[in-house]
């Protein structure tokens, strides 16, 4: 359990600093009912896949069933290679067959470059208990190690080694030990061969010790017209196949699986497999099988085999014949459906027929019927089923039918309904069947899956704060005051109110880009703050993101009777009132006061001109060309521009005497 949470933290870690491309996940719950006797507590499946990038998969799997976690996996993969590298990590409960048989729970990871690679594993193995009936537990430390090359991309050959050590209380084994070599190549797509060697030793109580070779190999070739298949397997006596189990007797199995398509309405296929228990007086299993399958025109498809098997157990010989025949035909909405088949042994005949009829029609209803009847001797079992069917392409079908049989000299009755519901979100697959056995009973199994993409789930968040900023500096510091009861905005429809200490807070938000702002309804008429920003918000990931409200600016000044013409205002120079000040291309103005004063303000950053349009007759500026700019920013937002008039000066007339 403990390195279930483990893992669990490790890939939200990986969620969270990885920034996900795309991923999904699968929550599957399976459960069981049969009458009010048994129940069975749902089995939950949990899978989750993201890319981290376009060569990177990740991948998190749990089962859990009576609600307690039974395996779980994490693993990070290569989509192909990068420069000819690729790599693949694994750790939680690893499940491994040929060569080596393995149920591990711990690490496992393989790294290849261009030709050569390297694979490591270490972790506990399970091992079973059966006093208290069959379970697992971890008993078995193991660890290993394989060597991978290829001359090119369709062939591989690995080295391997692993070593297994055992609780002595558990297993008969002190330690097991393999050595081994396994080949695949694959030849034009048209010769595929699989080869394996392995060399074990195990130790026993009691200082005894085995050693024994073992070797399978698989060839197969294909070709459009022609196909063969050569397997075969070496296990020798007291063998183990490095699992828990040690076989007492040798296996040999051999076989050979050849087949021709004369046209494309007519194939041949056969076969021959040898299974032989050592000593050679011991068991052995002979089959010898053909099959011929043709389709010609308007007639059925037609399948006929034949099998003829052996069977050797402590010198006691059982021999047999088996027969089958198919046919299989669609015509205009009509399937049919039949097969025949028939085996003679030494001691008794076995007979089954199987035969199914249905028909479609155009709006995807199916009516049908299907029976399995069965004669061995003189017995007799038999089961019939009359259905309709239902489908809307793939998001939903369901099924109803009513079924009666017999077996073991015992007839049922009942009927039983099926439904399936397929989404891009979810799906639904519920069977159930009520039937009369001796005694009516009830059995009813439910799955219920839901699937999606992470973002689903809306995990995303945006804090921060909202404060006065001072020194418009747009940061946080110790001279700015947080300000509360303002109105943040997400999206102009999501509202928050900041906190005490200036605080707002956006949660549960779907991976998407937002728009964040403050209403301007509630700030003071001094302070401004920008429109927006936009935050692209992530799942599992917080956007800090403060909003300072800055201060606006203003320009104050005087229009004045400037008497000495020095541009300033002395105490004995008096305001001129009523004239208007402006700022050039905008429509802010205002006027002066009784003493010449006036005032502008709530001016956001920018260049600003103030002009006065119109003097009182007979005056003019002390400056006359003089363009007063005015720059309103963040290091400055108050200025002072004052106005000084002066009498116009008359022209000086020229009168000659």
């Amino acid at each position: 359990m403990r390195y279930i949470f483990i893992s669990f933290s490790l890939l939200i870690s990986i969620l969270i600093f990885s920034l996900p491309n795309q991923s999904y996940y699968i929550i599957s719950g399976r459960s069981y009912i049969q009458n009010s006797s048994s129940y069975d507590l749902p089995q939950i499946d949990v899978l989750y896949r993201t890319s981290l990038d376009t060569t990177l998969r990740a991948d998190f799997s749990m089962t859990m069933k009576d609600f307690s976690p039974y395996n779980f996996l994490i693993s990070a993969s290569t989509f192909k290679p990068v420069n000819g590298l690729s790599y693949k990590a694994l750790y939680g409960d690893i499940f491994s067959s040929s060569p080596l048989y393995m149920r591990l729970r711990g690490f496992s990871g393989n790294l290849f470059y261009r030709h050569y690679g390297i694979g490591l594993f270490a972790g506990r193995d399970s091992d079973p208990v059966t006093s208290k009936g069959i379970k697992f537990t971890q008993n078995r430390g193991v660890y290993g190690i394989s060597l991978p090359f290829n001359i090119s991309y369709s062939d591989t050959t690995t080295f391997y080694f692993a070593n297994r050590f055992d609780n002595p209380y558990y297993s008969p084994f002190i330690s097991q030990r393999v050595l081994g070599v396994k080949h695949k190549s694959n030849l034009f797509n048209v010769l595929y061969n699989d080869f394996s060697l392995t060399k074990s030793y195990n130790l026993l109580y009691y200082n005894s010790e085995m050693e024994n070779i073992s070797y399978s190999y698989r060839t197969y070739l294909r070709t459009t017209y022609f196909s063969l298949g050569i397997y075969g397997q070496h296990l020798p006596i007291n063998s183990t196949n490095f699992s828990y189990f040690m076989y007492r007797r040798g296996r040999d199995n051999i076989g050979i699986e050849p087949s021709l398509r004369i046209t494309n309405e007519l194939s041949l296929a056969g076969g021959y497999s040898l299974y032989k228990m050592v000593p050679d007086d011991s068991t052995s299993y002979e089959r010898f099988n053909a099959r011929v399958m043709t389709s010609i025109g308007f007639l059925p498809k037609i399948s006929f085999s034949w099998d003829y098997f052996r069977y050797v157990y402590d010198r006691d010989r059982t021999k047999g014949v088996n027969y089958t025949l198919g046919l299989t035909k669609w015509f205009k909405g009509f399937y049919i459906d039949g097969s025949y088949y028939l085996s003679p042994q030494d001691s008794f005949y076995n007979n089954n027929i199987y035969l199914n009829f249905a028909y479609t029609f155009s709006n995807r209803t199916v009516i049908g019927t299907y029976g399995k009847y069965s004669f061995t001797d003189s017995l007799l079992s038999f089961s019939y089923t009359n259905y309709i069917k239902w489908s809307i392409a793939s998001l939903w079908s369901y099924e109803y039918g009513i079924d009666f049989g017999e077996r073991d000299n015992r007839t049922y009755i009942g009927n039983h309904f099926d439904f399936t519901l397929n989404t891009e979100r979810y799906s639904l697959i519920n069977n159930m069947q009520l039937y009369y056995d001796r005694s009516f009973a009830f059995s009813m199994s439910t799955q219920l899956s839901l699937k999606g993409g992470l973002d689903n789930f809306n995990t995303g968040m945006v804090s921060g704060r909202i404060y006065f900023d001072k020194n418009n500096n747009d940061v946080f510091d110790g001279n700015d005051t947080p300000v509360s009861n303002v109105t943040v905005l997400l999206n102009d429809s999501i509202k928050v109110k900041t906190d005490k200490k200036g605080g707002y807070k956006f949660m549960f938000l779907k991976p998407a880009n937002y728009k964040l702002s403050i209403s301007k309804t509630k700030i003071p008429a001094y302070y401004d703050t920008k429109d927006y920003v936009f935050v692209n918000v992530k799942n599992f990931s917080n956007n800090i993101i403060d909003l300072p409200l800055i201060k606006l600016g203003s320009i104050t000044g005087y229009v004045f009777y400037d008497l000495n013409k020095n541009g300033i205002k002395d105490e004995d120079e008096g305001g001129i009132g009523g004239i208007v000040i402006r700022l050039k291309d905008s429509d802010k103005y205002t006027y002066t006061d009784a003493f010449g004063f006036y005032s502008i303000s709530n001016l956001p950053t920018g260049t600003y001109i103030v002009e006065v349009p119109s003097l009182p007759q007979g005056y003019e500026f002390v400056f006359p060309n003089l363009i007063m700019y005015i720059v309103v920013d963040k290091v400055k937002a108050d200025f002072t521009v004052d106005f000084g008039l002066t009498k116009e000066s008359k022209p000086v007339r020229k009168k000659v005497f």
